[in-house]
């Protein structure tokens, strides 16, 4: 797709705050790199620094009912580019519900996709065990007759 092109699909779908930040790319575009232009002001004025991203990272953050693919993909959105896996992984961990969070732990798996993978199907397993209990339990009020 040509360069004219995407900036004009970008430009004419933003509003407010946005198109403010490149009022000036759009009244007077540079002749060449529209779209680079735009996107880089763009991600300056309204994309998260690195080192915001690393603290939102160190201070963690709820993650209660999440799915594990889910706390693992956060993690790593958050993570700079290179050199973190074990950073992440230890606060991936950390981040686990309490009931798999042992059996993880001890897991010797060094690939965290995969880790993950289980790590899921155990919670998908679990509510499903969870289920079976509840639904098995008898009636209280039939126990009172």
């Amino acid at each position: 797709m040509r360069d004219d092109h995407k900036f004009d699909l970008v430009s004419i779908q933003l509003e407010g705050d946005a198109v403010r930040a490149i009022e000036d790319l759009i009244t007077r575009p540079p002749p060449v790199n529209k779209y680079d232009a735009m996107k880089r002001r763009l991600l300056k004025t309204f994309g998260e620094s690195e080192d915001s991203k690393i603290r939102r990272l160190l201070r963690g953050g709820d993650m209660t009912g999440k799915k594990p693919s889910e706390i693992l993909l956060h993690l790593r959105r958050l993570a700079p580019a290179s050199g973190c896996e074990s950073v992440i992984r230890n606060l991936f961990l950390t981040e686990l519900p309490p009931s798999i969070r042992p059996l993880i732990s001890v897991w010797e798996e060094n690939d965290l996709d995969k880790l993950t993978k289980i790590a899921d199907k155990m919670i998908e397993n679990s509510a499903i065990d969870s289920m079976c209990v509840m639904s098995t339990q008898p009636n209280s009020a039939e126990h009172i007759k």
